[in-house]
C-alpha cells in the first residue's frame, strides 16, 4: 500500500461538485432485503429507459431488517442481493458502515504499526469485504488522541485520512485531506508537498 499524492486526492474530490446537481431520492424507513431489491430494481428500469447511471447508497448494512436473529446471516443475505443488483445495467452501490471497537484499543493506539484500519476492523467484516469491489475507510486518528499517525509518524492534527484497503482493479492507497468538517468539507492539503510523494508501508 502507499501514501497517495495530491493528484490522487484531487480525483476523489472533484466529482463531489458534480454530484450536487444530481437528483437524489431517499428512503427514511427501515426496510428488508426484498423491499430494497424492489426499490432498486424499479430505479434500474427507469435509468435504463432514460440511459442514466444509477448510484445507490445503503446506510448502513446493519439497519436492514432481516429474517434471522443472527446479524451476520442478515448481512450475508444483503450482500448476496447487492451483488445481484450491481450486475444489472449501469449500477454502482455504496455501503456506509461503522468500524468495530478494535481500532480504539489501547494496544492499537500506542503502537504506530497498528494505527491503520484493516479488514478486521469492519463490522461483519467477511461478508461486506468479500462482496465489495472497493473498501474505503475514513479515519480521524486525532479523535483517538493519536498525534503522530502510522509508521511514517504523520502529524494528524486537523487531518482526515482516506484508506483504500481494497481495490479490486487497482492498488491500496492512503489519501490525506485537511479537516474542514465544520463546513462539511475535506480539502486538499494547503501545502501540497506535505501530501507526500508515494511512500510504502507494511
Amino acid at each position: 500500500s502507499a501514501l497517495g499524492n495530491v493528484s490522487d486526492a484531487r480525483i476523489a474530490v472533484n466529482p463531489i461538485e458534480e454530484i450536487r446537481s444530481r437528483q437524489v431520492f431517499y428512503v427514511e424507513e427501515a426496510i428488508n432485503v426484498k423491499q430494497l431489491c424492489d426499490i432498486v430494481s424499479e430505479f434500474q428500469r427507469k435509468c435504463f429507459e432514460e440511459k442514466k447511471w444509477l448510484v445507490v447508497f445503503v446506510d448502513h448494512a446493519l439497519l436492514i431488517d432481516g429474517k434471522s436473529s443472527d446479524e451476520r446471516t442478515n448481512v450475508a443475505d444483503l450482500e448476496k442481493a447487492l451483488i445481484r443488483l450491481k450486475k444489472v445495467g449501469r449500477t454502482t452501490i455504496f455501503q456506509l458502515m461503522q468500524l468495530n471497537r478494535n481500532i480504539e484499543s489501547a494496544e492499537r493506539r500506542s503502537n504506530r504499526l497498528l494505527h491503520y484500519p484493516t479488514r478486521s476492523d469492519l463490522s461483519t467484516a467477511d461478508a461486506v469485504y468479500q462482496a465489495s469491489d472497493q473498501v474505503w475507510v475514513i479515519h480521524r486518528p486525532e479523535l483517538l488522541n493519536i498525534k503522530s499517525y502510522g509508521p511514517h509518524e504523520i502529524d494528524s492534527e486537523k487531518k482526515v485520512f482516506l484508506h483504500i484497503i481494497k481495490f479490486r482493479e487497482g492498488e491500496q492507497k492512503i489519501l490525506m485531506f485537511e479537516n474542514h468538517l465544520d463546513i462539511n468539507r475535506m480539502e486538499l492539503p494547503s501545502q501540497p508537498e506535505k501530501a507526500g510523494q508515494e511512500q510504502t508501508y507494511s
